[in-house]
């Protein structure tokens, strides 16, 4: 099951682009949420954080429970102090096997 978008998440730092129905050889697609960084450089290198269940990461809104893990308020304020790397954050969402892909054999 793909989830479109009824509503683009919205973050209180920094830019998210927004990939619909990623394509991967190895999992079913899904979306994937990129954050950037204010004043984000393409020229420049940065840190990635790769990050599951991207659904849940920027907007309370738009998600089945409305709470969010408040990454896009975190990542701004630590690198506004220079606590962390420059770095972008990738989310990307489950899908109905959420389990099954996190858990593919029994423990």
């Amino acid at each position: 099951m793909i989830i479109s978008y009824a509503q683009v998440p919205a973050t209180s730092s920094g830019k998210l682009i927004n990939y619909e129905n990623f394509p991967s050889v190895f999992v079913e697609s899904r979306n994937i949420d990129v954050w950037l960084p204010d004043g984000y450089d393409k020229n420049k290198k940065y840190a990635v954080l790769y990050m599951h269940d991207g659904q849940m990461l920027f907007d309370s809104t738009i998600n089945w429970n409305k709470q969010e893990w408040g990454v896009d308020e975190t990542m701004g304020r630590l690198l506004k102090k220079n606590i962390i790397k420059e770095s972008i954050v990738v989310g990307i969402w489950n899908t109905s096997k959420r389990h099954a892909e996190y858990f593919p054999q029994k423990p």
